[in-house]
């Protein structure tokens, strides 16, 4: 009979942002190349990824956890006993290899005893784990060396323990197994059952091909990374806690170009991890599913970022979610507290949904390449730098950021501002290191510049609320080529040494006003028109000595009254500009059109 519940197909597609296409270079273990040099070839190298050829689906079997009982292989485990009920298994010294396509129903405790699969190549294997222990002496304690693909089907309200020992016997110089479950097949665990994981040589689970999860309560402990999928890991279910002395989730399939990537759709998962929480060395796509992720002890956890500094600050990495080509978020609960940054890629980014919380001793977002943000809510609650690229447009999404440094920032210089932090990291060479935004609700909070352009700033529409900084050597905005705004509300706050308005190729009026006297935090900022209409409000959470202000209702010619801290002044908008600044923000040449009293 059919036993256990079956499931119908799901496919699950995605739209893909296009990968661009290059070539990279090597380095011979002889040469010891500059550090220049080593990130341009890991840049061209992430840019190199095909994402059209990555397979983003589930199929029937990957859900499917019933089995027929009538034709099924059942094994029953007693100490270093195996007995053993249908064919297409043998047991030989505590080891059960299994040779057959079939089932194989597990139950019992082996101790210091190991499974292998060792099918033909065409051949489709489920494992059910039916209540089990196994526990290898010496070795990986299941060992997959051939099949088509195995399947570990998780048998409801049982608990299954797998684990190896702290260090192996190895057949040979070519023997790379390293895991508690070792697999050199496609791997797909399913089911509504617990598994306990526990990886005392190195890693808890490895597929050198692909690995998948759509079901089960899954506890992996490893002493290097937790899971592994060579080729690809896809999550679409379960509920994982993962506990690793190395990465959390890691594909690093480095030599085919639509290889190396994740794919998470669903599920629960809890990450501590001592490197990167989640590592995809092409593609990281997040769809669904909930994440709570603490790498590298967290936000000046473990040993905080001293951690990082000196020789191997470098090659030390702590990062939330880590993309090689390209990292993708349409969707899912995601929290990150990590050293690291707490999302990176070495290519682009794309965020268009989901509900994020990061925080990290570095960067909240990194991308080498761009930032796209174009929808999801996103609060960065502590940072360095909050979001950073090589460019960044921002057309939705509600998102809030505070950081030590810049809240907002293109192609920042090399990024090592600080010695202490964690990352190092760099930009793609381009034209244009632009951030341009045209939609969405944004708050930052910055100790630097709150907007930091090295190349224009382009305000096009959204909602923009800069709480800037206090330091003269900062300013709320700040850009190397144009600022224009063309649509839009922004209100920007802060220091007056520094501060910078926008330019006369604007078609929307701005202010940018320098006050009499430092205001403190609190004290209200109110634009009103000749009407005694309020255009705009805004209270500074911090000390400020000048404003930014552009609304679409500002309108040019009218009279207006700008009030702060019992401090008022009358406007005229004589000109789209109207600024009183004559600070040297970078080097005066955008103070504005001064209009004295209206």
């Amino acid at each position: 009979m059919k036993k256990g519940k079956g499931w119908p197909a799901a496919l699950l597609a995605c739209l893909l942002l296009s990968g661009c296409q290059g070539g990279g270079t090597a380095a011979t273990e002889t040469t010891t190349p500059s550090e220049a040099t080593m990130q341009a070839q890991t840049q061209q190298a992430a840019l190199n990824a095909d994402t059209s050829g990555m397979d983003l689906t589930f199929s029937a079997r990957d859900l499917d956890v019933g089995y027929e009982e009538t034709t099924a292989c059942f094994i029953q485990f007693s100490d270093q006993d195996i007995l053993i009920e249908g064919e297409g298994a043998s047991e030989a010294e505590g080891v059960l290899t299994i040779t057959a396509e079939g089932t194989y129903v597990l139950s019992g405790s082996l101790n210091e005893g190991r499974v292998i699969v060792n099918a033909g190549e065409n051949d489709k294997v489920q494992l059910v784990l039916n209540g089990v222990s196994i526990q290898s002496a010496d070795y990986a304690a299941l060992t997959i060396e051939q099949a088509d693909k195995v399947f570990i089907t998780l048998s409801e309200d049982t608990q299954n323990i797998i684990g190896d020992s702290a260090s192996y016997t190895l057949a040979s110089e070519e023997d790379n197994v390293d895991a508690a479950i070792f697999s050199r097949a496609d791997l797909t665990i399913n089911g509504s059952g617990r598994l306990q994981v526990t990886g005392n040589y190195q890693h808890g689970i490895v597929s050198k091909d692909d690995l998948v999860i759509t079901g089960g309560e899954l506890t992996v402990q490893a002493e290097g990374d937790a899971l592994c999928g060579k080729d690809c890991v896809k999550i679409s279910g379960g509920k994982l806690t993962l506990e690793a002395g190395g990465e959390g989730i890691q594909s690093d399939n480095a030599e085919q170009a639509d290889r190396g990537f994740i794919y998470i759709a669903g599920g629960e998962i809890t990450i501590t991890a001592g490197a990167d929480g989640i590592e995809a060395e092409t593609l990281l796509k997040v769809e669904g599913g909930t994440l709570d992720i603490t790498s590298g002890g967290g936000t000046s956890g473990g040993q905080g970022t001293a951690a990082f500094a000196g020789e191997d600050a470098e090659s030390s990495s702590a990062k939330g979610l880590k993309a090689g080509a390209l990292l993708q978020i349409s969707g899912g609960v995601i929290q990150v507290d990590a050293l690291d940054d707490a999302l990176h890629t070495d290519g682009e980014m794309a965020i268009t949904g989901g509900e994020l919380t990061l925080s990290s001793d570095d960067d909240g977002i990194h991308a080498d390449d761009s930032v796209t943000i174009a929808g999801g809510t996103l609060t960065i609650t502590q940072s360095y730098e909050g979001i950073e690229g090589a460019n960044v447009t921002i057309s939705g999404g509600v998102i809030s950021v505070s950081a030590d440094d810049d809240g907002i920032n293109s192609a920042g210089g090399s990024d090592t501002g600080s010695e202490n932090r964690p990352g190092r990291d760099g930009f793609i060479s381009g034209e244009a290191y632009d951030i341009r935004i045209s939609g969405g609700e944004i708050t930052v909070r910055a100790q630097g510049d709150g907007i930091d352009a090295n190349g224009g700033f382009y305000l096009e529409g959204g909602t923009v609320w800069i709480h800037g900084p206090t330091g003269g050597g900062n300013g709320a905005l700040d850009y190397a080529g144009t600022g224009q705004v063309t649509g839009g509300l922004l209100v920007a706050s802060g220091s007056a040494a520094m501060a910078l308005g926008f330019d006369d190729s604007s078609t929307q009026c701005s202010i940018l006003y320098d006050f009499s006297q430092e205001h403190q935090a609190g004290d209200v900022i109110a634009l009103t028109d000749n009407s005694g209409v309020t255009v705009v409000s805004f209270t500074p959470e911090k000390a400020y000595a000048s404003v930014v202000i552009t609304s679409p209702d500002l309108v040019q010619g009218e009279e207006y009254t700008l009030e702060s801290g019992g401090e008022t002044q009358n406007l005229t908008l004589t000109e789209r500009v109207t600024s009183n600044h004559t600070g040297m923000g970078d080097f005066g040449r955008r103070g504005g059109r001064h209009t004295p009293g209206g």
